[in-house]
């Protein structure tokens, strides 16, 4: 598994899977605060890994 799929898989949305890492920022799924984290966490790792392309 290649960095970039292991943090899609960890960030992506629903229930975790037995094998399946998964991160999610805690709070009820209706909260607006933590909804708005949750897809911030995926856009982070997207604009990371993207840094770290053009820094090599």
């Amino acid at each position: 598994m290649t960095d970039t799929s292991f943090w899609q898989q960890a960030l992506s949305a629903g229930d975790p899977e037995p094998g399946k890492p998964k991160l999610a920022w805690p709070g009820p799924a209706e909260d607006q605060t933590a909804k708005s984290m949750r897809g911030g966490l995926g856009h982070f790792v997207w604009i990371s890994r993207s840094l770290v392309r053009v820094c090599r």
